[in-house]
């Protein structure tokens, strides 16, 4: 027998959220490209704010055998939230298409900063360095390696500070994968012989970074891959632009062959990276809180990546039914179920 509820009783009404798809953004242009997909800046209508929208084509990544990879990142994106790493705002999923709706940073590539700075004064590097080992303490300290610390994946906001992205490559670790990945010029010893990757994976990637920040090129740099490996596995490079004995000194620590020996984030005081002589003075909490001045003022270059103008309208045309469209590629991906990690990103979603 059915229960009546009675005129006076009210049932609560829960705040529902509007699900979100791709319907929801303008597309303005594409800012990036990749081997799985590409990056476009994108207006949300509702709010107009911009955020980078990540698209990875499900095809390329289950061809590549990088759905855990994909699933990965997103976890991993959804678990951070830093001054110095970039924000995931949202991910879903269609049937072709994965979607990451991140945090826009409008300042570029440190990579294509360098190709416009003729020189980093100590102080630049200093700075840019030291948000990036704050970047890495907190990723580490999730358990997460990062794996792929390279220019190209350090983004610069107007101010000149720092966001680390681009997670693909990322692992947790306690997870046994010891996954041949990354950047050829960046990759440590142990990676290359198939050893245990641990953190300082990405001390040796740090290294190679500060170094090419002093002289444009990587320190294991050839045109041909193989003389790369042999020079990585030998460690050997030398210093032919002014660089002080401390910021020598920090580039020869961390690109040291055996990985125990590199600096790090070692309860030893001698081996903490944060210790070493080439920080000396700085306040740690102050660069935590960006009340360090950056003094690179980023070059920002308009340039459109020939966006396809019928891109969006393929993909869009497709979205009338997202939930009542499942198809077995969904369950692959199960990371990329409609999420939101934004309250202000949420609130604007709410009927």
């Amino acid at each position: 027998m059915g229960c009546r509820l009675s005129k006076k009783t009210k049932i609560p009404q829960k705040n529902k959220i509007k699900q979100i798809t791709i319907n929801d953004f303008n597309i303005k242009k594409k800012i990036g490209v990749g081997k799985f997909g590409s990056v476009y800046l994108v207006e949300k209508k509702d709010i107009k704010k911009e955020f980078a929208m990540k698209i990875l084509n499900k095809k390329k990544l289950i061809q590549e055998s990088q759905v855990n990879h994909a699933n990965l990142e997103n976890k991993i994106l959804s678990n951070l939230n830093h001054p110095f790493v970039v924000k995931l705002e949202c991910s879903f999923q269609t049937n072709n298409d994965l979607f990451l709706i991140m945090q826009y940073i409008s300042g570029g590539e440190l990579y294509h900063q360098m190709n416009f700075i003729d020189f980093f004064s100590e102080d630049q590097i200093r700075l840019i360095s030291a948000e990036i080992i704050l970047a890495l303490e907190y990723i580490h300290s999730k358990g997460i390696i990062y794996r792929d610390l390279k220019p190209e994946n350090v983004l610069l906001d107007n101010s000149g500070h720092i966001y680390l992205i681009d997670f693909g490559f990322a692992k947790e670790k306690n997870s046994k994968s010891n996954t041949f990945c990354g950047t050829i010029e960046y990759m440590a010893p142990e990676m290359l012989l198939g050893k245990e990757q641990g953190f300082q994976i990405d001390f040796w990637s740090l290294g190679c970074l500060i170094y090419e920040l002093i002289h444009k090129t990587p320190p294991f740099y050839s045109d041909n891959q193989d003389n790369i490996f042999k020079k990585i596995l030998k460690g050997k490079f030398s210093f032919s632009s002014p660089a002080s004995n401390e910021l020598k000194s920090l580039i020869e620590n961390l690109l040291i062959i055996d990985p125990d020996k590199r600096l790090s984030f070692s309860e030893n005081y001698q081996k903490n990276i944060k210790n070493h002589p080439f920080f000396e003075g700085l306040d740690w909490n102050k660069v935590y809180h960006k009340k360090y001045q950056s003094q690179i003022k980023p070059f920002n270059e308009e340039n459109d990546l020939d966006i396809d103008i019928s891109f969006p309208n393929q993909i869009f045309k497709d979205e009338k039914n997202l939930q009542n469209d499942l198809q077995n590629d969904f369950l692959l991906f199960p990371e990329f179920s409609y999420s939101i990690n934004d309250n202000n990103f949420q609130n604007s979603l709410s009927n």
